[in-house]
This record gives C-alpha cells, sequence and structure tokens, in this order.
C-alpha cells in the first residue's frame, strides 16, 4: 500500500494485528485515545468490550500496522493536500443557512392564521 503523511509518501505492507500481546497494546491505546468509538467498534462486531473477549474474537477485528516495504518499488509521488477551499465553502454554506433560517421565521411570524 502507499501511505501518505505531511512527511510525504511511502511504500508499506499492511499487516493484520493478530498477536494477543500486539492487539491488547492496540486495544488499549484506541480505549484511551476514544472510549466511546472504541466501544461501539467492537460492539458492532458483536465483541464485549474487555480483552478476554475481544482476544477470543479477535479473528473478528480489522486492526493493520504499516510495515516498511523496502523491497518494493517506490511510492508514487504525494498528492497535492490543496484544501484551501474548503473553508470558503462551509462558511458561504453556514451563511446561507443563517439567512434562509432568519427568512424563514421572520416569513412565519407574518404568515396569516
Amino acid at each position: 500500500v502507499s501511505v501518505q503523511t505531511n512527511k510525504g509518501a511511502a511504500s508499506a505492507l499492511a499487516v493484520h494485528v493478530s498477536d494477543d500481546e500486539e492487539l491488547m497494546a492496540v486495544a488499549q491505546l484506541f480505549m484511551r485515545k476514544n472510549s466511546v468509538m472504541s466501544n461501539w467498534y467492537l460492539e458492532s462486531l458483536d465483541i464485549n468490550p474487555n480483552f478476554s473477549d475481544l482476544l477470543e474474537k479477535k479473528d473478528r477485528t480489522y486492526f493493520f500496522r504499516f510495515d516498511p516495504a523496502p523491497n518494493d518499488p517506490a511510492a508514487p509521488p504525494p498528492l497535492a493536500a490543496d484544501l484551501v477551499w474548503v473553508w470558503p465553502v462551509l462558511l458561504g454554506l453556514a451563511a446561507l443557512w443563517g439567512v434562509t433560517s432568519i427568512l424563514s421565521k421572520s416569513h412565519s411570524k407574518y404568515a396569516k392564521p
């Protein structure tokens, strides 16, 4: 696979995390970072959010790590990260929503019953 970070693109091998010790380390990391989403993910796979059930049903999980792939051809050039247009679009949509909300309230205020 190709992985793109803020430092550029790199070739890597996506490896399914199946070792018990490594799986526990990954699960603990995700639980620390966002326990709500981690619990939701595990429950969606019919896994109770505890380590014993996770180890028992680890074949249902989709945790991957990216190992460097030194023998693969060079990664493709990084994609241009030109998302400058996103903020003006979001601000424009928010302004449009605000204006339509105000107009609909003022229109309903003067509507005849």
